[in-house]
């Protein structure tokens, strides 16, 4: 079949019209319809294009929001765990209405919520310590002069944090807490819990022993112990021994150690100590009340002299009851400290930069008190900055003109220096210079002018060292002079008591003066050994009268006075009966508020009740314990440290028998209560 052409005519004719309806100008809506169809891409064009530059500052503006939004929030406590939920707190809950003398609180509109503040909030521990030292290969037998309590460390029984055995010096430290006024100065927890619930402590008596060597803590060695024979401060039934869990912050029950006196009734039960009722523990308690103030006399530190103490204490008395010698405001009010912790706190002049009137590049450092002694060396001296050092930042222009509490000023190389101010304002500020000779100064030599700056300053720490030193030893060994009454006093409360009293002491020191106890260190060897067995009887004589029952036929010493114990653990013990106030407690939720009314988050509640003679804790510091008509004092340590109280006759008033959750109003005491003596005189126990 023959092929037949393609008839291209129509095709040429389809072309021709198109291309002659092609316009050479666009229609008036062809860029707005493509400009329709373009915007979205365009749009996420711009974003992405823009967003590099503007996420940051969004991030910026959202976390300033977000800590504007913290700062200005109510703070929130957090909850701690417990049996009993606390009911959730509603949103905007009004403030908790103030429970007063005369009226119950009306109920709030909702339960507070259950607070807790981490375990590294710790209160200071105020009870005196004492240490001694001893060779580890050789052990150590060591008992009380005060209490007679002991403790027997075997010979190579202790390893460090390694496992290895220890060689050399090491050092024991050991704290007894033997009443009421040392369990509330030791901030430690005084309740129980185990599987059968919460319970109360009824102390005997604690103990701390710890062993270092060169700030190291050592431990016994796997399978080895130590002996300690505890000297109780009363005779408790069912007595059972206790190891405080300083990782958990809770008390565990020891049922192996034995307490070898024939005396004690103490059961030894494997899953749980005994528990005894209330009024037996309020009994043991009364066997041992009202005493009256025994002296304070502190351990002397290891390498004192009793002789030397005694006549410098003396002699330092008697120069302050006839004013040869003032009492530095500094030491009243921190006489527990030592001399490093009070050169810290006192270490403050008012040093100012001086200037040259001409020459403005040259200064010196003016004390205008005259305590940096050591700055007179500097007499007829300039100070200019070294412009030619690296580490310069600072020149004299450039330092701020005001008071500073401290300066140092430390040789490098001949007469370049290196120059410290400090203020609590300004801070550290640190630079080089150059000392260099005042006009008219011939016979300048700036190794002679640091070497003076240092002899000065040597001779000011060594000045204070002593005048620290000696006000120790006098309040150490004034305790062998004062009479029964003053025995009850704290030391600033007797140091103010002396200073009242300067002719009466005057007399007192003069007299110890005329017998020759500021000189003959012999004699007062003497007499430091007479006044240490003295005290010693008058605590050992107080356990003997309370423990009556123990006494053997021929009337002598108790046999049921100590506690041996064979124990394993360096730490803290507790020689303790368990009991339950009245049965099951109690429990109000609670929250605490100054008289000025500001919130007080409370870490821990502690609870006295002073005719019983009853201290305990609380397990949850959110919860107050509920028992209407009875005069507990109420003790509570806030996270920052602070002690606040609420008296005993205040909350035996207040109406607590249909209350859920009350806000209780307590007295900031913190300044009142820094050591034991200061908690036995404040709650007049």
């Amino acid at each position: 079949m023959k092929d037949k052409a393609s008839d291209k005519n129509n095709l040429e004719h389809l072309l021709r019209n198109k291309l002659e309806s092609i316009r050479e100008q666009p229609d008036s809506g062809t860029w707005e319809k493509i400009a329709t169809q373009q915007a979205p891409k365009n749009t996420w064009l711009k974003i992405r294009h823009y967003g590099l530059y503007a996420l940051p500052v969004v991030l910026l503006l959202l976390a300033g929001f977000g800590w504007w939004q913290f700062n200005h929030s109510p703070e929130q406590p957090t909850q701690v765990p417990d049996k009993i939920a606390p009911v959730p707190t509603q949103p905007s809950e009004p403030p908790v209405p103030v429970a007063t003398l005369d009226q119950p609180a009306p109920e709030p509109a909702s339960n507070q919520s259950s607070y807790s503040v981490p375990a590294s909030v710790q209160r200071l521990n105020t009870v005196p310590a004492s240490t001694v030292r001893f060779e580890a290969k050789s052990g150590l037998d060591y008992e009380s002069p005060i209490t007679g309590t002991r403790v027997h460390i075997p010979a190579n029984v202790l390893v460090n944090s390694k496992g290895q055995p220890a060689q050399g010096t090491a050092e024991l430290m050991i704290r007894e807490y033997r009443d009421i006024a040392d369990f509330l100065a030791s901030g430690i927890p005084m309740h129980y819990a185990d599987g059968r619930g919460d319970f109360f402590f009824n102390s005997g008596g604690m103990f701390e022993v710890r062993v270092s060597q060169l700030g190291e803590m050592l431990s016994v060695a796997p399978g080895m112990s130590f002996d300690v024979e505890f000297t109780a401060t009363g005779a408790l039934e069912n007595a059972s021994l206790y190891y405080f869990d300083e990782q958990t912050g809770a008390w565990r029950y020891q049922p192996d150690p034995a307490f070898d006196s024939p005396r004690l009734s103490s059961a030894r039960m494997p899953n749980g100590p005994p528990v005894v009722a209330e009024a037996v523990a309020v009994r043991n308690n009364r066997q041992n009340n009202d005493q009256p103030c025994l002296p304070l006399m502190p351990e002397l530190p290891v390498t004192a002299d009793p002789g030397v103490w005694v006549s410098a204490g003396v002699r330092t008395g008697h120069d302050l009851a006839t004013q040869k010698m003032k009492m530095p405001a500094w030491f009243r009010q921190n006489p527990n400290l030592t001399s490093e912790a009070l050169l810290n706190g006192t270490e403050r002049g008012m040093v100012r930069i001086v200037r040259n009137q001409d020459l403005g590049e040259l200064f010196f450092p003016e004390d205008m008190n005259n305590f940096f002694t050591e700055l007179k060396a500097f007499k007829d001296c300039y100070f200019i900055r070294s412009t030619d050092s690296v580490s310069s930042t600072l020149g004299p222009a450039q330092i701020p003109d005001i008071y500073w509490d401290r300066v140092t000023v430390r040789q490098e190389l001949g007469n370049e220096v290196w120059i410290s101010l400090y203020s609590d304002t300004e801070g550290l500020v640190q630079f080089y210079a150059n000392l260099t000779a005042s006009i008219g100064n011939k016979q300048f030599e700036a190794d002679k002018v640091m070497a003076e700056y240092r002899r000065l300053r040597d001779q000011r720490l060594k000045d204070f060292e002593a005048t620290v030193n000696s006000l120790h030893q006098f309040l150490a060994t004034a305790a062998m002079f004062q009479t029964e009454p003053e025995w009850c006093m704290s030391y600033p409360e007797w140091i103010a008591y002396f200073d009242a009293q300067l002719p009466m002491m005057a007399k007192r020191y003069a007299a110890l003066v005329q017998t020759g106890l500021d000189r003959d260190q012999v004699l007062a060897q003497n007499a430091w050994n007479k006044w240490r067995t003295r005290a010693r009887n008058m605590y050992l004589d107080r356990a003997e009268a309370a423990q009556k029952f123990a006494r053997n036929p021929a009337g002598g010493k108790v046999e049921a006075m100590r506690y041996a114990l064979k124990v394993s653990q360096f730490g803290t013990y507790n020689c303790d009966q368990i009991f339950r106030l009245g049965g099951t407690p109690d429990y109000i939720y609670a929250t605490y508020q100054t008289e000025t009314g500001d919130r007080v988050y409370a870490t821990s509640v502690s609870v006295l009740e002073k005719n019983s003679r009853l201290f305990f804790t609380l397990p949850a510091a959110d919860k107050m314990l509920r028992v209407p008509g009875r005069a507990l004092d109420v003790v509570i340590t806030d996270k920052e440290g602070r002690q606040y109280h609420l008296p005993g006759d205040v909350y035996a008033r207040l109406d607590l028998k249909s209350r859920q959750v009350n806000n209780f109003v307590v007295k900031d005491i913190t300044e009142k209560t820094r050591s034991p003596r200061d908690w036995a005189n404040y709650l007049d126990m």
